[in-house]
Formats: C-alpha cells, structure tokens, sequence
C-alpha cells in the first residue's frame, strides 16, 4: 500500500520532496488513512504536514468528538493541528447557498487561509475511487459531456490534490484496520435523502449484484479514459487558438469566423474558456447556455448579446466581443433612472447602428410614457415574430431562464404592456417595419 501511494505522487507529480502540504481531515476513513500514509513517509520525503480539521456545526457532540480524535492523533504524532468552526447551515441561508455548496466553501477558503500562513505548496484531499465512480453516475444521469464524465480530477489549480483518488473504499477501510486508526463515523453519510447516498447504498450495490460486481473500477477506468480524450480536445483547440495567434487570457474579441470553423467539439470549449479566465467560472452553466452563446454567434446578427456567469457576449459587425457584464440589477434600482430613448426620423435610421444595448422601435406604437419594471404575475405580450401574445413565465420557460433569475430580468413598458424584455426579446406591437416615420431607439444600462 505505501510503494503504490509514493508511485501515484510520482506517477503524477502530486507532490515533491521537501514540500510543505496542508491536509483536510475529517477524521473517516479516506482523510485518516491519507493523513497516516502522508506520516509514513514524511521523514523520506522531508515533508511538513499541517491538518486542517472542519466543523460544519451540524452534528453537535459528534462533531465535537471528531475533531477531538483528530487532534490527540496529530498532537500523538507531532503534526501542526488548525481546527474550524462554522455554522455553515446559517451561512448557507445567509448567502443562498445549498448546505453542500456552503460547506464546500468555507472548507477551501479555511485550506486556503492555512496554505498561506505555513507556505504550503499543496492542499490535500481524500475523496477516494468509490467517490469518482458515484460523481461519473450521478453527472451521467444529469446527462453531462465528456467534462463531467472525466469525473474528479487528480488535481485542480495550481494546489489542490488528491492523492488517495485511486484507491478503493474497501481497500482504504482495510488499511485502516490493519493500521487500527482512530476512525470517526459521519451518520449522515447513511442517510439516502442525498442523491450521492442513494447511488453509494443504494444503486452501486444494485448493479454490483445484478449487473457488473466491478462497476467501480469499470466507471473510474471511464473517467481516466475520457480524461485523456478531454486533454487531447483540449489541445487541438490549443492549435486553433495559436494558429490565429489569439491569447484567451488577452483579447476580447473573437472573430465570428474562427468559431464557425471550429469543430462542434471545440466550440464549447471555448466558451467555456472564456467563462472560466474571464466570468464567474462554470457553476450553474449547462451545456444549454453554452449552446446558446454558440447559437448567437452562428446567427451573427448585429446586436444580439446575451449575459452567461458575469460576461456579456455580443455581435458586432462579424465579430464576437465579451467582457465582464455590469453590476446585477436588484429590484430596488429598478427605480432608478436606467432608461432613455432617443428619436430618429425614419429614412435616417440604420438597423446596424443599433447598440447590444437598444432596440429600435415604432415610437407611434408607444402608449403613453414608457417605464421600467420587473415582472408581475398574469404578464404576457407578443414576441417579435409570433402572430399571438405569450405569457411571460411561459416565454422564460422557453427561453430556459433559471427560476432565480426571472425576477431580475428587467421590463421595459408602455401603457399597454410590455414593449422590451430586455436582452432577449422585443414586443412584436412595436416593431419598425416599411411604414414607420419615426423611429425610438431605446436604451438599457444596467449600471445607472
């Protein structure tokens, strides 16, 4: 067990000699059997070994005698010990998170804050081959791409590690005994109201029995497989991008053609790189908003934009531009002042000149003063192109405009209803056509 675990962090140059790694451990099985292997070998390696221990404030006395148990074995031991505590139920109401979300959070920032103070060259953590095979299942039912596929990587930034990612439950709970390890038992990890508890109890061991008893090698063997395949995509666009001499990290602008010229495969990623360098990263962006910046662009209509994780892509004159989107509405500065519409006589207006940001409009279609607002309920109007009107949930359901979203998008009205769904579609009643005099050119700035 200990020649394979110093093969894996050569194999993949998980750590060097003489590093300082920072450990998270929880105090079960797969942390307390790294925490031990790294010990082993700390000596030979010349490594510092600083163990961060994280209390989510959800089990009350059983958490606190986890956290116990890993101190008296790193003080045993003679390794640096940082304890955390954290209401990561409260945190996670405070800041709309799910309790997973919020608990993954305050973990890395506290591995993080650690890693600084002692110079630690990587952070260590246990999720083991069990845990890549229940992810692949689960993004796999999501339907996912070979992204999600690939599964749990080895390594992620420049410091984060996993280096017990190849070994088994079963053979890290063998280890543990051999080695008779204090071991802590979450009882939550049992509980199958988690959909990775339900596939962990409850379907692996379904198709262990009835299907392929090593499911789990065969699905880690999977991620690896499509891990390698990722890498070799990932390259191909790497030429692309060198070929037109264009650096991600640098431009902000892509010409509409490269991207046409890509590949499907290469498209996606991308955008994708783009969010990652450039936005918000890529939590709650599907494959569907991806498709949808690639629609855009294959469109190449002069004007369109849309808004995905903090960058706004737009079309200009044959080329796709993106930058960091302005600060997001809330509905307290929809009162403020975002709006302006400025008239152009009709034989002077050219389509091209409009903005991202404007619509052109048939100002004699205008009822009356035209405002700003966020949806109520019963709202409906008549996209541009369609012969009736559509209620608005509707519209944004079609559209797939996340739930959380919908009451930030704003609503630009007349007395009649609504004129401009801003940034995705204007009201068919108030369209230029052949018989317009004067056209309004209609301004959203979302930073007033």
């Amino acid at each position: 067990m200990l020649d394979a675990f110093e093969s894996n962090l050569i194999e993949h140059n998980l750590v060097r000699k003489g590093e300082n790694i920072v450990l998270g451990v929880s105090g079960g099985p797969d942390s307390m059997a790294m925490l031990d292997l790294f010990l082993r070998i700390r000596e030979k390696w010349s490594l510092g070994l600083f163990v961060v221990h994280i209390n989510h404030g959800f089990r009350g006395e059983l958490a606190q005698r986890d956290a116990l148990s890993v101190e008296a074995f790193c003080k045993e031991n003679e390794i640096a010990f940082y304890r955390y505590d954290f209401d990561v139920m409260r945190i996670a109401k405070e800041n709309g998170m799910s309790f997973e979300e919020a608990g993954r959070k305050v973990r890395y920032e506290a591995f993080e804050e650690v890693r600084n103070k002692v110079h630690a060259k990587r952070i260590a953590v246990a999720q083991n081959k069990n845990d890549q095979a229940e992810t692949i299942l689960m993004r796999m039912m999501r339907g996912t791409g070979i992204e999600g596929l690939k599964g749990i990587p080895r390594t992620r930034g420049p410091f984060i590690i996993r280096p017990v990612l190849y070994m088994s439950r079963s053979e890290i709970e063998n280890y543990c005994e051999d080695r008779k390890l204090p071991i802590c038992h979450d009882h939550t990890n049992d509980e199958t109201i988690y959909t990775r508890n339900k596939i962990r109890h409850e379907l692996l061991p379904y198709i262990e029995e009835n299907f392929n008893g090593q499911i789990v090698e065969g699905l880690y063997r999977l991620g690896n497989l499509l891990g390698t395949d990722a890498q070799f995509i990932e390259s191909t666009l790497d030429e692309k991008l060198k070929s037109y001499k264009l650096d991600l990290k640098d431009v902000s602008e892509i010409p509409v053609a490269f991207i046409t010229e890509l590949h499907e495969a290469l498209r996606s990623r991308l955008i994708r790189r783009i969010l990652v360098l450039h936005g918000d990263g890529l939590k709650d962006v599907s494959g569907i908003h991806l498709d949808e910046i690639i629609s855009l662009v294959l469109q190449n209509r002069h004007g369109a934009r849309k808004i995905i994780s903090g960058i706004e892509f737009s079309i200009k004159y044959d080329t796709l531009y993106y930058q960091k989107s302005k600060k997001k509405m809330t509905r307290a500065d929809i009162d403020i002042k975002c709006l302006s519409c400025r008239a152009v006589q009709s034989e002077c207006f050219d389509e091209s000149c409009v903005q991202p940001d404007e619509v052109a409009v048939d100002l004699d279609k205008l009822h009356g003063e035209i405002s700003a607002r966020f949806r109520k309920d019963g709202d409906k109007f008549q996209p541009l192109g369609m012969m009736g009107t559509k209620k608005l949930k509707k519209f944004f359901i079609d559209k797939k405009i996340p739930v959380e979203q919908r009451d930030m998008v704003p609503l630009v009205c007349d007395e009649s209803g609504i004129v401009w769904v801003v940034g995705y579609r204007l009201s068919e009643r108030v369209r230029v056509t052949s018989c317009t005099r004067r056209v309004g050119i209609i301004k959203w700035s979302d930073s007033c």
